[in-house]
């Protein structure tokens, strides 16, 4: 073979011997071996495939880097050896690959191990792409397992530290609403700059769609995604920019619409259970008509400025409402990913710059949810849900408040899942829909909140995260004039003797009357003929109060036919039914002789004092 012109040129065959050359071409690229690239022109024959096994056996022994060389790391990555990577959590799993968190070379990274009978063509497509496509929305791939191995994997250089995205937008449920716009909106933004591009690049839905992309999140909540492409079709000459609907549009809606409702899953496992509307027009512009639970007031626009209502921030002791963030896609405007990608661009740089100043500078309107077609008896009062919905066209986003909880719901007020329930109310009106009602602890029958006297029992209940709490449970008017409460028709019209709740005989073990718990105070308002039978036995049990505190103060022994305590403790019990105004027994004394000319029933605005904790409450004979 003849010597090369040139002194210093480098020779492809030093130190070999018996080397037979016919019409060919050989080319070096940095030293790199890999792409070496043998042709025969005489057999028409390619020997490039052998030389890439060969060098791929080679790699397995002596991986060596190509990290020096910016050209070659394009075309080429790194061989990584199975015994090389140490499989964790296992992240997601598919039908044709499985995505696990791993440790390689100390660090945390992201491994895709294929599976299958297509799994080494799914390897060689999906790592044809990585090297072709540059992004950072895209995971970076920084190596690959040698292709003879019987289950191909790709890594990644990705630690999710964060979990899943799902999980990171529910830490946030539970936060003030700015954090939960913030980063509801960067994850359509960035989802939406991520797809676009693919869109660019002839990327096009397959048949199962929904399962072509996998999100993941950063530590400081930057969206990655991780394309199959061995499900996402890929068409050569990129996006067709005759057609208005982009071809990624359903997927991306797809997207939002499984991320918003597996973070709300987590939060709120009792969303798999129920249907939630799917429509943005199954809500209703009209504004709360109640300032008091008003909490976000009749806001206007995004873009208008500053709300005039000046009851837009929660009102301090008000529970926070639930929330729930949902996706909607718009019934017009543009279907496509790159104007969402714009506009909520804008959106979240928009709510980034205002995060420190007063809501109102970035607002979205608020709708108050239109009554369900479908009568829940199940009202509690306070109640509240509010439904963070995010749509396609950024004008249409919206808060909707809801006030009556949906069926299979937990109801975060009473703890307890809403079912069908039976309405029966002491003033013997119908169920509008609207009212908040009370669920009886006797016979379970609801009616409503506005009509319930005054017979409600304290009870001690432990919750799992906290000490001690106290819950009131309410008795209906039917359970406490029937000797049999389970059936209070059979005995509704038979007497209506009024027993007295005493809460050292009826309540659990371990509560006592000194516990520091209002009772509901009595209201001249909407009197029934339950209440005036109610105002008859107090005005009778005040004529007694009346005359024991004046045998009482007199010195004179108390006639034993009134059945009434002789000693002070006891006394200051029976001064008052255990049902009503917990006083002590000197405060009793003071109180009475102040009010002794007043009405006998004491307005709503009575101020309510504590119980002594060695009182004895002796309920009076009828």
């Amino acid at each position: 073979m003849a010597a090369s012109s040139e002194p210093n040129a480098a020779s492809f065959f030093q130190h070999s011997h018996q080397i037979s050359v016919v019409n060919s071409t050989f080319n070096m690229v940095a030293g790199n071996m890999d792409v070496a690239h043998y042709r025969d022109h005489e057999r028409g024959t390619r020997r490039s495939s052998v030389l890439s096994r060969l060098f791929s056996k080679i790699s397995e022994v002596i991986p060596w880097s190509t990290e020096r060389s910016p050209v070659v790391n394009r075309c080429t990555q790194r061989i990584v050896s199975r015994n090389n990577i140490k499989l964790l959590d296992q992240l997601s799993s598919e039908r044709q690959y499985r995505i696990h968190s791993a440790k390689y070379k100390q660090r945390l990274v992201l491994v895709k191990v294929f599976q299958g009978t297509q799994a080494k063509k799914n390897f060689k497509e999906e790592k044809k792409q990585n090297q072709r496509l540059l992004h950072p929305s895209l995971l970076k791939m920084i190596g690959v397992s040698p292709f003879t191995t019987e289950s191909p994997f790709i890594v990644y250089n990705f630690a999710p530290a964060r979990g899943s995205v799902e999980s990171r937008l529910a830490s946030v449920l539970e936060k003030d609403l700015s954090d939960i716009l913030l980063l509801g909106c960067k994850i359509v933004s960035e989802l939406a700059i991520g797809l676009d591009y693919l869109s660019s690049e002839g990327a096009r839905a397959g048949s199962s769609s929904k399962k072509s992309i996998e999100i993941f999140i950063t530590d400081d909540d930057v969206l990655k995604i991780a394309p199959d492409f061995g499900s996402l079709l890929i068409e050569d000459g990129g996006r067709h920019d005759g057609s208005n609907i982009d071809p990624l549009w359903g997927l991306f809606n797809d997207l939002c619409i499984k991320t918003f409702k597996q973070a709300t899953c987590i939060l709120y496992p009792d969303v798999r259970n129920r249907e939630v509307s799917s429509t943005i027009t199954e809500v209703s512009s009209a504004p709360d008509p109640d300032p008091a639970t008003d909490v976000l007031g009749d806001t206007e626009s995004l873009t208008s400025g500053v709300s005039s209502n000046l009851h837009f921030k929660e009102l301090e002791g008000s529970p926070s409402p639930r929330r729930e963030l949902l996706w909607r896609e718009s019934s017009g405007g543009s279907q496509s990913v790159h104007a969402v990608a714009e506009h909520y661009r804008e959106f979240w740089e928009h709510l980034n710059l205002t995060v420190g100043q007063s809501y109102h500078s970035y607002t979205m309107p608020r709708k108050r949810a239109a009554r369900p077609l479908r009568t829940v008896v199940h009202r509690c009062q306070g109640y509240r849900k509010e439904e963070i919905m995010l749509t396609s066209d950024v004008s249409e986003n919206a808060i909707v408040s809801h006030f009556i909880p949906s069926l299979y719901e937990r109801c975060p007020v009473c703890k307890e899942i809403v079912e069908e329930e039976e309405f029966r109310c002491a003033c013997g009106g119908n169920d509008d829909g609207i009212t908040p009602t009370i669920k009886c602890s006797t016979c379970g029958i609801r009616q409503h909140s506005s009509c319930v006297h005054v017979m409600i029992k304290q009870v001690r209940v432990t919750a799992p995260t906290s000490s001690s709490n106290l819950n009131l449970l309410f008795m209906c008017s039917f359970c406490i004039r029937s000797p049999n409460p389970r059936n209070p028709n059979e005995d509704a019209s038979e007497g209506t003797r009024i027993h007295s709740f005493n809460p050292e005989v009826e309540s659990e073990e371990g509560c006592t009357p000194a516990e520091d718990q209002e009772h509901a105070p009595i209201t001249t308002n909407d009197v029934t003929a339950e209440r005036e039978h109610l105002i008859r036995h107090l005005m009778r049990i005040r004529d007694l109060r009346r005359n024991f505190l004046e045998q009482y103060n007199k010195g004179h022994q108390v006639e034993q036919s009134a059945q009434l305590p002789t000693s002070e403790s006891s006394a200051a019990a029976w001064l008052r039914p255990s049902v009503l105004l917990p006083f002590t027994a000197m405060e009793q004394f003071r109180e009475f002789e102040a009010r002794r000319k007043l009405q006998p029933l004491r307005p709503a605005n009575a101020t309510h004092l504590h119980p002594p904790d060695t009182a004895t409450h002796v309920s009076p004979s009828s």
